[in-house]
């Protein structure tokens, strides 16, 4: 059986042919829980797995349906720029597969001691629901790490929601991604 609540994005993303079945969340947003911030909004650990970290604001914990969710996960057999871009490129052909409309892609050349990162923005139509998904891919401590921002809409009225959505919060939803501090949203998902 499925594991519906992960974004589609996501199992795209890791490359995954099946869901993580089974899975209990990590937490209810209590103290103690892990969190972190994007874009001034609060995220909790829901779940967390074999890399994988799925977190959501307050008030979202049922994961089956979500409205939006952060998602981190850790490659550690990607560790160079060119298995990065390789990712990158995969991820894209994935997306496009699956029959995403891809929005934007950007590559960000290397700058003095950060190597090169990927972006893909793109947004997805299922049966029962619509998806935006901001994906972007960077090195960390020599591993490849995913940091991604899912939005979703449900029911009949799903793709005329997204569709107005994305004009007035997709760029910054993006924007804060790319300006996220990497490095201290993986302390969030700290082994």
């Amino acid at each position: 059986m499925g594991r519906a609540v992960t974004p589609l994005v996501v199992l795209l993303v890791a490359g995954l042919a099946c869901p993580l079945a089974g899975a209990q969340p990590a937490g209810s947003g209590n103290q103690g829980t892990p969190s972190l911030s994007l874009a001034g909004q609060r995220y909790w650990l829901r779940w967390a797995r074999a890399g994988q970290h799925e977190f959501t604001p307050a008030g979202q914990e049922d994961l089956r349906r979500w409205s939006e969710m952060v998602t981190l996960w850790r490659y550690p057999g990607i560790t160079a720029e060119e298995q990065l871009a390789a990712h990158a490129n995969h991820v894209l052909a994935a997306y496009r597969q699956a029959g995403a409309r891809i929005l934007r892609t950007a590559s960000l050349p290397r700058k003095a001691g950060q190597p090169a990162e990927h972006l893909i923005v793109a947004r997805f139509q299922r049966p029962g629901f619509s998806e935006f998904a901001a994906t972007r891919l960077l090195l960390h401590q020599g591993q490849g790490v995913g940091l991604i921002y899912g939005r979703r809409f449900y029911g009949p009225q799903a793709a005329a929601q997204l569709g107005a959505w994305v004009p007035r919060q997709a760029a910054a939803m993006e924007a804060a991604l790319l300006q996220a501090d990497g490095p201290a949203l993986l302390q969030a998902a700290a082994p």
